[in-house]
């Protein structure tokens, strides 16, 4: 459940950084 969880945030994060302007 750990790895999914992890997975999941890094995901998040990585869009997040990947796609700044995009949420901006």
């Amino acid at each position: 459940v750990l790895n999914r969880l992890t997975y999941a945030s890094t995901l998040s994060h990585l869009r997040r950084l990947n796609s700044p302007i995009g949420r901006e």
